[in-house]
């Protein structure tokens, strides 16, 4: 689970560029590759495995983060 959870604007900045759908791997590499923040991807990494079909979809798994 993410100690800092970045917010769900932050991250959708992070994921700029990001081809969807992408899986959390996707998702980790790409903000990885961006530079992102340690809170973004520790945000990242407490999602839920599975894939996500845009911004929308990855922002509502952050509202079961908190």
């Amino acid at each position: 689970m993410a100690s800092n959870i970045a917010s769900p604007a932050d991250v959708e900045r992070a994921l700029a560029g990001m081809d969807f759908p992408a899986d959390k791997e996707d998702l980790l590499r790409h903000a990885r590759e961006t530079g992102a923040s340690a809170d973004i991807l520790d945000t990242l990494e407490g999602l839920p495995d599975g894939t996500y079909r845009s911004p929308a979809d990855i922002s509502k798994a952050m509202g079961n983060l908190a």
